[in-house]
């Protein structure tokens, strides 16, 4: 069985038997033959099963692509994850897939309770305890789109070469763009995790995903797991809950 996670700019594709060895294609790249060579590639059989947090529009070019090539899908969505995850969000509809099969995901990995955390083209974090309750969770603009927020805002402020590194006296715009967006970034996912941890138990753990993780400098912390392929891990977990 293959597993694919449609994101806001990835596709990630994963043989559920090995879900930590996933391929990852631009969205503006992933058209129904690249995944299919993908597909191929993990010779996981012909059933698909899809999570994505797109608009359907965006998706129905590649599931008519797929279904050519003789491809069964079925797309995860809320009423699916519904039995096994509570919540009193306001919406379930509105509670993003992509973020109720992550907590699936740290809830297969942890009996207890966990913050998840998914950095990608959003930024969100979530909290749930240990009876399988999703307490809450915020979101926010991820990092590219805090810098393209701040740019095309602003008159007077140019940066064209923006990179990853954290300056501590910037000497320049674009380092100053560049610091100030990474580091307030680090502080909003650090400080609303501490505010989380706070009102859950000592034991909590963390669980970090999305593509944009490689920039938080974690360093060492027992309670803190990067796992990738959590959304997926979530997928498969529901699967495997399902009569």
């Amino acid at each position: 069985m293959i597993l694919i996670d449609l994101g806001n700019s990835r596709v990630k594709i994963s043989d559920a038997n090995h879900l930590d060895q996933f391929v990852t294609l631009d969205n503006a790249g992933a058209g129904s033959a690249e995944v299919d060579a993908c597909i191929k590639q993990m010779d996981a059989g012909r059933e698909v099963v899809i999570s994505s947090v797109r608009k359907p529009e965006l998706n129905a070019t590649l599931i008519q692509g797929l279904e050519q090539l003789g491809y069964q899908l079925r797309f995860i969505n809320w009423r699916d994850v519904k039995p096994f995850l509570n919540t009193e969000y306001d919406s379930r509809s509105s509670l993003g897939i992509d973020r109720q099969l992550a907590m699936l995901g740290a809830m297969s990995l942890t009996t207890g309770a966990a913050i998840i955390i998914d950095l990608g083209t959003a930024s969100t974090i979530d909290a749930i305890d240990d009876q399988r309750q999703h307490l809450g969770g915020v979101i926010f603009p991820g990092l590219e789109l805090q810098r393209e927020a701040l740019l095309a805002g602003t008159d007077d402020i140019r940066a064209d070469e923006l990179d990853n590194q954290m300056v501590t006296f910037p000497l320049s715009t674009n380092d100053a763009v560049s610091a100030g967006t990474l580091g307030a970034w680090r502080a909003s996912i650090w400080g609303i995790r501490q505010q989380m941890l706070e009102k859950l138990p000592e034991n909590t753990q963390t669980f970090i995903t999305g593509g944009q993780h490689v920039l938080l400098d974690i360093g060492r912390d027992e309670s803190i797991s990067v796992i990738p392929e959590l959304v997926m891990q979530g997928m498969n977990y529901l699967l495997q809950l399902e009569p």
